[in-house]
């Protein structure tokens, strides 16, 4: 009796990873099929379900696949000239998706992009994932970011840190937004900052 209970659970748990996987192929799948689309909402659920892929497994694979369609929904504004092109959908669903990941490998690869990626505006966005982020090496590299040359740069590192509503982290903030080469509309930020 006991070993068909055993047999029972392995079976269950089969056709769990078994749908964890199917789950995972459709996603990518469909993310390599509409996220470059020219339908904003397809390019935004493309982003979304990358989320799956932030299951131990296939953390890393989907991480590249968010950064790329962040990337490419950044370069649409071409310098500020067509904002109008870039949807906001896809830039939150970018950044949800991203907050989701946990595993070393795809943490080190925002973390690389966070620090070295051309744009300003993708660093942004990856900034403001890193503060859902429950890694050490995200709040550093948030702090880090505070520095930066970029204002944008440094209102998504301050909007991270605030995310993070980390106590000690709260004076760096304040510093950042308080420079002059901050624009005071990212003072804003400061509104609701949930600590402890």
């Amino acid at each position: 009796r006991m070993m068909g209970s055993l047999a029972l659970v392995a079976a269950l748990l089969g056709v769990s990873f078994a749908a964890a996987a199917d789950e995972w192929a459709e996603a990518a799948g469909y993310a390599q099929r509409y996220g470059g689309s020219k339908d904003a909402s397809e390019r935004a659920q493309a982003a979304s379900k990358l989320a799956v892929g932030m299951d131990g497994k296939h953390d890393k694979m989907a991480v590249g696949m968010l950064l790329a369609i962040l990337s490419n929904e950044c370069a649409k504004d071409e310098g500020g000239k067509s904002e109008d092109k870039v949807s906001g959908e896809v830039l939150m669903n970018c950044e949800d998706s991203l907050k989701k990941t946990g595993v070393k490998e795809a943490v080190d690869l925002l973390l690389k992009e966070a620090a070295k990626n051309p744009n300003p505006r993708v660093r942004f966005h990856i900034a403001r994932s890193l503060g859902g982020l429950a890694s050490e090496d995200a709040t550093k590299t948030l702090m880090t970011l505070l520095d930066d040359k970029d204002p944008k740069v440094v209102i998504g590192a301050a909007d991270g840190l605030k995310d993070q509503a980390k106590e000690s982290t709260l004076e760096a903030i304040l510093k950042a937004l308080k420079s002059k080469v901050t624009p005071w509309e990212a003072n804003w930020l400061m509104i609701a900052v949930p600590l402890g």
